[in-house]
């Protein structure tokens, strides 16, 4: 009994009082209930009636009976769970579940508790492990220990201890018949394959724990250094990256986690073609240029009304070639049209639309496809109208009629700029890369390689634009500056503009070999003091051909 208490005690040692107890009448949970009054803890007793049995309510006249015995506050509420499962349609242990923890957080908060405490045992949690790999799920961390409020004290304890400690002290618990119905699932391998298991594997239970803990450590390791920027393209990444980015976009989305749709939306980013992945919740994953939109279709016969607009899915990609809205931001462009056109009607693509621009006249569908818009987005993306006429298209960056002003994409003609010293630098025998430095609209400073003029390998263009940028602007911070640049930063030049605080950085081609921002690694992720914005693609195929007849030439010399 002592060793039980004592257990308790410090497996709560940094939990807030007072706690509440998740408590069925069961064994488990009685011994828990027990345990903290012997523990002496401060706690309130909640019990939940499912009325998936008639006599259910006796489970709950039980509990109550021993905590006036004990002098413990309860708390009860009855809850019909099947009628909710039917109506949600959930299984009858998710609804049970759902409905369980849901009541427990209300309960917690109207009883001012801090800390909810349930009864999982050490076999509950090998029971969770084999769920989980049986069912394919993206992984198997069995129960944790702590969950926000819910914590699970006695989760290394077997039930065989508690039901030792209720029996030498006399306490009794009630027997659940449901808990004996092998059709659940849980009930079928706790009792039919966990015993069997255990009888040639005596220590099943335990391996299982203790497989499921080193799977949350790793879970929780990757978590802190997987975490992708929005600019990252997913094709480069590693493929447990990339499972595990995937797996928190369907998690964003409600949509349970399953190897297979992983696997499936994974291994469509190898496809150059724009991929449909039919997904659960009639959901569907385009995967398009290294990124992963979820989609789900909508129905109603009123296209003017949509609850949600697809817009800024080029974001990223330097499709527009031109006139840009980037530094006004998508509010802000719609902002503009409406103020400018007062009458004009936000509403979704219709057939016939065109909108005028300074290249002149252009319909709607053929700007969709220009751009590559897969067909289930385009009745999501939001435009403006005047009757068939459109003053605004809700793309990344937006379209606006070209009566309206707008501004150059300056970091656009910034990298042509910086190609441009890029072939001077071919020209002189050097690696084509061009850097400039952008405050402002203003380029304040430009380089290009030197390194092989200088014999010597720091001479990239990047650090000397910032060189020429700080003794510009007199201070050695750049937080307000753009680092544009043909050619991805190797780590010496992000470092460099990790030190200077650049405030963003821009760059053309990528830089498979010696990259810093997805080359080779992408060093943005680390928890460094300073964070900065980063786009990537503008021009790059202009780079990319620079560098790649430079390097072909020179074979030819060789």
């Amino acid at each position: 009994m002592h060793n039980l208490v004592a257990h308790l005690k410090t497996q709560l040692e940094t939990c807030k009082a007072p706690f509440l107890l998740a408590v069925s009448g069961g064994r488990d949970s009685m011994a828990l209930l027990h345990l903290a009054h012997a523990a002496q803890l401060e706690f309130v007793v909640a019990h939940l009636d499912h009325a998936l049995r008639q006599d259910s309510s006796l489970d709950a006249d039980f509990v109550r009976n021993e905590c006036q015995k004990l002098g413990v506050p309860f708390f009860s509420e009855t809850i019909p769970v099947s009628s909710i499962a039917e109506k949600r349609g959930w299984s009858l242990e998710e609804a049970a579940r759902n409905v369980r923890y849901e009541f427990l957080s209300r309960s917690a908060k109207k009883n001012a508790c801090q800390t909810i405490l349930t009864a999982h045992t050490l076999e509950d949690n090998a029971e969770t492990v084999l769920m989980q790999l049986l069912r394919g799920t993206a992984k198997a961390t069995g129960i944790p220990p702590r969950n926000g409020r819910v914590f699970r004290p006695l989760l290394e304890l077997s039930k065989q201890q508690l039901e030792h400690y209720l029996l030498e002290n006399s306490f009794n618990w009630r027997e659940d018949p449901s808990n004996t119905d092998s059709q659940f699932t849980r009930n079928w391998l706790r009792l039919e394959i966990l015993p069997r298991l255990t009888k040639r594997f005596p220590n099943a239970a335990q391996r299982l724990a203790r497989y499921a803990q080193l799977s949350r450590d790793e879970d929780s390791f990757l978590e802190q250094t997987s975490s992708l920027p929005d600019w990252t393209d997913l094709r480069f990444e590693h493929a447990a990256v990339q499972r595990r980015h995937i797996r928190k976009i369907l998690e964003q989305h409600n949509i349970q986690t399953d190897f297979q749709h992983i696997e499936q939306l994974r291994l469509a980013l190898e496809n150059p073609i724009t991929q449909r992945i039919s997904l659960p919740k009639n959901q569907t994953g385009l995967v398009q240029n290294g990124s992963i939109i979820i989609h789900q279709f909508t129905v109603g016969a009123d296209s003017h009304v949509r609850p949600a607009f697809a817009h800024g899915i080029m974001q990223g990609q330097d499709r527009h070639r031109g006139l840009s809205l980037r530094g006004m931001g998508f509010e802000s462009a719609l902002e503009l049209a409406q103020r400018a056109f007062p009458n004009a009607i936000l509403r979704s693509r219709e057939n016939g639309d065109f909108i005028q621009l300074a290249v002149g006249r252009k319909k709607l569908s053929d700007i969709l496809i220009d751009k590559k818009i897969p067909r289930e987005l385009r009745d999501q993306i939001p435009v403006l109208s005047l009757g068939q006429r459109l003053v605004f298209i809700g793309l990344e960056p937006p379209l606006l009629d070209s009566s309206l002003p707008v501004q150059k994409d300056l970091e656009f003609e910034a990298m042509r700029e910086a190609l441009q010293l890029a072939k001077a630098a071919a020209a002189r025998g050097e690696v084509p890369v061009g850097a400039v430095v952008l405050c402002g609209a203003e380029i304040i400073a430009k380089a290009a390689n030197r390194s092989r003029e200088m014999l010597d390998m720091t001479q990239h263009a990047e650090l000397e634009a910032l060189r020429l940028a700080s003794q510009h602007l007199q201070t050695p911070y750049l937080s307000d500056c753009t680092l544009i640049v043909t050619l991805e930063p190797c780590l010496m030049c992000l470092g460099a503009a990790l030190e200077a605080r650049v405030g963003r950085i821009v760059f053309a081609a990528r830089n498979p070999k010696n990259g810093a921002l997805g080359g080779v690694l992408d060093a943005s992720r680390a928890a460094w003091n300073h964070r900065f914005s980063v786009r990537r693609g503008v021009l790059e195929a202009e780079a990319r051909a620079l560098l790649s007849d430079f390097f072909a030439a020179r074979r030819e010399v060789v």
